[in-house]
């Protein structure tokens, strides 16, 4: 339908304490007929070109840049981001880096992520593809088609596709396997079926 575009530069999305998000570019569009339709503003396409993101696990829970990911009733958790994020018709993320910290492991940094995120009706199609850093770079990518619900994850099904090129075995199974593994590189693709919010037959 009919989408109007707004376009913003250099958006900052802050609390009263710290900035959390900034975007390099953003485009929003409104689907004017759709809005129409349901008498109340309905998101169409949104843009995100460049954005880092930092996600922490800390003793509270995960965090993103400084805010909490949690649904904990506080003014500055960004829980809400992600199911707005669901709303759009498409979501489409570029030149995104990820810096994730676990707790108890090895961080992770992806760089160059892009992304689709689109939605048909509630069917939902995401694809997400990134770089991950380390001294010889893996492409990683991964697809899930389905019914996708952030609100009530344990109710989601669908298909996931996967596939790594050139993961440094070395890192990434130290500790799993009761071998030391010193060098070495895995290529590989996987799918796997979703049903209640779980992945099962992996192959």
């Amino acid at each position: 339908g009919l989408q109007p575009v707004v376009r913003a530069k250099h958006v900052l999305i802050e609390t009263k304490q710290q900035s959390a998000l900034e975007i390099a570019s953003l485009q929003i569009g409104v689907d004017i007929l759709s809005s129409l339709v349901h008498a109340q503003l309905q998101p169409g396409r949104l843009l995100i070109d460049g954005m880092s993101l930092k996600v922490r696990e800390g003793l509270a829970g995960w965090q993103l840049n400084g805010w909490p990911l949690a649904h904990s009733g506080s003014p500055t958790s960004l829980s809400w981001l992600v199911p707005v994020a669901f709303l759009n018709q498409t979501l489409q993320v570029k030149h995104l880096t990820l810096q994730l910290y676990p707790l108890s492991k090895p961080p992770i940094l992806l760089n160059n992520i892009q992304g689709v995120l689109m939605n048909r009706w509630g069917q939902h199609r995401l694809r997400l593809e990134g770089i991950l850093a380390e001294k010889k770079p893996s492409r990683v990518v991964l697809g899930i088609e389905g019914i996708l619900d952030p609100a009530h994850v344990m109710q989601s099904s669908g298909r996931l596709y996967g596939a790594v090129e050139s993961l440094n075995l070395a890192k990434w199974l130290a500790g799993i396997l009761p071998i030391n593994i010193k060098t070495g590189t895995l290529t590989t693709e996987f799918w796997g079926e979703i049903a209640s919010g779980r992945l099962s037959a992996v192959q």
